[in-house]
């Protein structure tokens, strides 16, 4: 099956090709409908930086997109040098990280308190969320090598991009081909005997461009068991490539191709005591990303067509004692057409897409009940309206229609706008609906002696909006943001323990999750060589019975800036995150027992300095306050780290 399913994508590849027809990577598009690949080297890319990729069918510019969005370019991700782009999301309001050890170790993120496989996730453009489990991706094999930006949008969004979107979506984008030639390296070095080398070249013509990245991390960690002596190390390989081509003013090709390769050894609960305790155990993953398409441009643009087909293949293998124990591979092909047009003062978008979906777990013992495959797949129908209602005030209308091959057919919908009123203050706020399908662990996992799945669950769905105020002063150099968002989740498939059977299941949960609360950000740039970020985030995330939800701290904040000095030839980068205390379960006892996971602040300095043209010196601490704690009940987390390194650009 999975060589029948990358045949049909390189298929894809090839008609897209030799067909020329209609296509683009959305993430392409600049306000001038010009491709950054054109763009020099060292020229910026303001034209991309005013837009939001993924807030809407098409690329709007920020301040005309009603929905709540957080956007983290380049230039801070390469001040803050971390090697995992999950402890970049910490500054984003309303997302926290929960990583279960250390490096390596699964690291879910939620936003406003959705759980992790209620947030999508693109790379791209392709969805990324691994087809295995539980329609989530791991964080913890994502590294920040050939990063450009990072957009966050919040709040049901599935009337976009359809199921998992309930909290929100994560879109993650690489760089982009250049005119010209641009080279990046890094080599770095430190402790928990850690290395860490990546490289990004990029280049082109006007007409056809590439940039290719490696980024490789190995450490050998710390034990994810608090009590543990035995190292729990990590390694990945992580490469990416992303070609574009533009045959003629109106038609351009696209295709990104992406790999990674991480291995890691974790530690197991012991569940007489509950405790987390060494263990030999490791985990082989393996993930192939692609996507081809083609966009074509008609009518001075007011006609703009795009197709495209992407693939995710994911092969996670589980080893106890260095033997196979089993395996778990997934596959998910989709590809659709997009129509946009363009009318006087309203853009209308019109897209339809199939998708695909397999699922196969494999036992050590051939015989064994566990072994199974299984399918699903889904067409869906999206419109969506953008338009200037009136000077100042723009708005848009989304509805998606899914009709899926396992449950009942879903509508979903949402509605944004944005109103730029005098004294540079904007009103923005949007309503949404959104659904989350079982997964197929979900429906049909089954471990002997622990777990049965439950083939009767139904989609979870829910409904939420959001309304802010953003303000700024001096020139924009200074800007304010408040918004207060409100969600409510129903049918939540939660896991149910029989005491007599001592097995455990899933079921639709009877009644309702409300999530609300409030997010404020700040930007402030007093100038040219000092940046100043800051965050904070109230969250209040109810189970049915009024219950706080585990894994959700009620208050969060962030606070971040980077200063150069010296004609901007060296740098310092101080963050510091502060995630409040949050309730999680102890399952020693039965039943499980709340207990209080204490707060906890996060330190990452970092420095940066010219040696000569080209070539700069950097260094970090991480948790530089050597904090003891834990997002996850009785998993260990590393303390005070010490990294340094040569990072060269030309």
């Amino acid at each position: 099956m999975r060589r029948l399913l990358k045949g049909a994508f390189a298929s894809c590849v090839l008609c897209c090709v030799l067909a020329s027809k209609p296509l683009l990577a959305q993430e392409s598009l600049s306000i001038e409908g010009r491709d950054p690949m054109m763009a020099q080297p060292d020229e910026p890319k303001a034209a991309l930086e005013e837009l939001i990729i993924t807030g809407t069918r098409e690329p709007v510019a920020k301040n005309l997109l009603g929905a709540s969005v957080s956007v983290i370019d380049g230039a801070r991700i390469e001040a803050r040098q971390v090697p995992l782009l999950s402890d970049i999301l910490r500054d984003v309001p309303g997302v926290s990280v929960s990583p279960t050890g250390p490096l390596g170790s699964q690291t879910q993120i939620r936003i406003r308190g959705a759980e992790g496989n209620q947030t999508l996730v693109l790379i791209d453009g392709i969805e990324a969320t691994d087809p295995v489990g539980n329609f989530e991706l791991d964080f913890a094999d994502v590294l920040t090598t050939g990063i450009e930006r990072i957009e966050v949008i919040k709040g049901a969004q599935s009337a976009l991009y359809g199921s998992e979107a309930i909290g929100g979506v994560i879109s993650i984008l690489t760089k982009e081909p250049v005119e010209g030639f641009d080279m990046e390296a890094l080599a770095e070095g430190g402790s928990f005997g850690t290395a860490r080398l990546g490289t990004t070249f990029a280049g082109g013509t006007k007409r056809l461009g590439a940039t290719v990245s490696v980024g490789y991390l190995n450490t050998d960690g710390v034990s994810a068991s608090p009590s543990g002596d035995e190292r729990d190390g990590y390694e990945n390989l992580t490469l990416s490539a992303k070609i574009k081509a533009q045959p003629t003013d109106q038609l351009r090709l696209g295709l990104v191709l992406r790999r990674v390769s991480a291995d890691s050894e974790f530690d197991q609960q012991d569940f007489a005591t509950g405790q987390i305790v060494d263990a030999d155990l490791d985990r082989s993953f393996d993930a192939f990303y692609g996507q081809a398409d083609a966009r074509l441009d008609l009518f001075d643009e007011r006609w703009r067509q795009r197709v495209w087909a992407a693939l995710t293949d994911t092969d996670s293998d589980n080893f106890t004692q260095s033997q196979f124990t089993n395996s778990f591979e997934g596959q998910r092909l989709k590809f659709g057409y997009q129509s946009s047009f363009a009318l006087p003062s309203t853009d209308v978008t019109l897209a339809v897409e199939h998708e695909e979906l397999d699922f196969k777990s494999i036992n050590a013992d051939l015989d064994d009940p566990s072994n199974q495959d299984q399918k699903d797949d889904q067409s869906s129908f999206i419109g969506e309206m953008r338009s200037d209602v009136w000077p100042g005030l723009y708005f848009t209308l989304g509805v998606r229609h899914d009709l899926n091959g396992d449950f009942k057919d879903a509508t979903t919908w949402r509605s944004t706008a944005s109103w730029q009123l005098p004294a540079a203050i904007r009103l923005h706020g949007s309503f949404g609906t959104g659904v989350s399908d079982p997964t197929f662990f979900d429906r049909f996992g089954f471990f002997p002696g622990q777990f049965i799945g439950n083939e009767n669950l139904s989609p979870e769905k829910a409904k939420g909006w959001d309304l802010g105020l953003e303000k700024s002063w001096l020139d924009e150099k200074l800007v304010f943001d408040l918004t207060w968002f409100s969600s409510t989740l129903r049918d939540e498939i939660v896991s149910v323990f029989d005491a007599t059977s001592f097995l455990s299941s899933v079921e639709n949960q009877i009644g309702k999750s409300d999530r609300r609360g409030v997010e404020l950000s700040l930007r402030y740039q007093p100038h040219d060589n000092l940046e100043i970020f800051g965050s904070y985030t109230w969250l209040d995330a109810e189970e049915p019975d009024q219950s706080r939800e585990v894994r959700r701290a009620r208050h969060q904040a962030s606070l971040s800036g980077t200063w150069r000095f010296l004609s901007q030839r060296g740098s310092l980068t101080a963050s510091a995150q502060y995630n409040g205390d949050q309730d999680d379960l102890d399952f020693s006892v039965f039943p499980a027992q709340r207990v209080v996971l204490d707060d906890f602040v996060l330190m990452t300095l970092a420095a940066r300095y010219r040696l000569f043209d080209g070539v700069d010196a950097v260094a970090r601490l991480e948790n530089a306050l050597d904090q003891s704690f834990q997002t996850v009940l009785g998993f260990n987390t590393p303390g005070l780290g010490a990294f340094a390194g040569i990072r060269a650009a030309f």
